[in-house]
């Protein structure tokens, strides 16, 4: 049986592999725009999109600075998903394996289209609960989304581990009190886990 150990997994990254370049082109062909200037423009909006100020419409229409019609924004929309769910097989193994030992739960910064996509994934491993930013106004590394986690959650942040692959998320985390990873390779993850008293 799990102990009560959490381990809050981030998703894009971790989980998933990032969205590729050749992924991200072809957004930018789908847009009519040069990629470097399109890749500037989809980050440059991202976290507004991700905590949910602005709607998918909203949220394209910056990117590519002028409406796009709507065969081509639900392109966009779908291609932009199918980008950021390719499981990193790696990361899921071990988390398998480590089912016995830990309880999992998620937190990710991510829009509610994707969010609803990842949640109907069938190849992650049991999460619960699955925490998105799009649904708490929140991203990290927002001081006040690791509490709002650890109180879903319904654990002490002393026994929560956060992996991430962002090291910025990942010292927010531990000046709230949460243990933290960060993800670089499958073989400093296995380390971090085993070291998790």
């Amino acid at each position: 049986m799990p102990t009560d150990r959490w381990l809050l997994t981030d998703y894009g990254g971790v989980l998933a592999l990032h969205q590729s370049e050749s992924d991200s082109r072809g957004l930018a062909a789908i847009a009519g725009m040069d990629w470097p200037e399109f890749h500037e423009r989809y980050w440059r909006h991202r976290l507004e999109y991700d905590r949910g100020d602005l709607s998918p419409r909203e949220y394209w229409d910056l990117v590519t600075d002028a409406p796009l019609p709507e065969p081509a924004l639900d392109s966009i929309m779908a291609a932009d998903i199918a980008g950021w769910i390719k499981p990193n097989r790696e990361v899921l193994e071990i988390y398998r394996a480590a089912s016995s030992e830990w309880r999992f739960a998620m937190l990710s910064n991510a829009p509610q289209p994707l969010a609803r996509a990842i949640c109907s994934l069938e190849w992650l491993p049991a999460i619960e609960p699955m925490i998105f930013s799009c649904d708490l106004r929140l991203t990290k590394p927002d001081p006040e989304i690791y509490q709002r986690a650890a109180d879903l959650i319904g654990a002490d942040p002393s026994r929560i581990l956060l992996v991430d692959d962002r090291s910025e998320n990942i010292e927010a985390a531990r000046l709230f009190g949460m243990a933290g990873a960060l993800y670089t390779d499958a073989e400093q993850l296995r380390s971090d886990l085993a070291g998790f008293a």
